[in-house]
Order: C-alpha cells, then structure tokens, then sequence
C-alpha cells in the first residue's frame, strides 16, 4: 500500500470516529475509546494544562465537551 493510500485511509478512519461523536459531554475514557491513537492520559494531561477545557469538580473532570474536544483534535493531529 502507498502512503497516499494509508494517508487516505487514516483520514476515513478519522472522519468516521468524528461522525460517531454525537452527544454534548464526553469524558477523558470515552474519548480515548472513540479514538484509540489518544490515551486517557493525554486528554487529562490536555485539561490539566489548560490545553483541553473542560467541566471540572475540583480535581475530577466530569466532562469536555465536544466541540471543544474536536477542536483539541484537530489542532493536535
């Protein structure tokens, strides 16, 4: 397979996760299931650092949503 072709794959495969996504809140493990290349750990590491909004409790992050999620997304593919 060329690289134009797995290019042309990964962003398909891209594409299809993003339709997937259709409701308002996600968290941080529902988000790493919907796209395998993201760890927990990064989308927490994203909110921590302020990189990722998020709705939090304290330390607990009860939510990001998803427009700020994709957009997180698509700045750091």
């Amino acid at each position: 397979m060329s690289t134009a072709d797995e290019t042309t794959r990964a962003e398909i495969e891209r594409l299809t996760k993003l339709t997937k996504v259709n409701k308002d809140l996600y968290t941080p493990h529902e988000i790493a299931e919907l796209f395998s290349s993201i760890s927990v750990d990064e989308v927490t590491h994203a909110v921590f650092s302020g990189k990722l909004p998020a709705v939090r409790n304290g330390e607990s992050i009860v939510g990001i949503h998803r427009a700020d999620f994709l957009r997180w997304i698509e700045n750091n593919k």
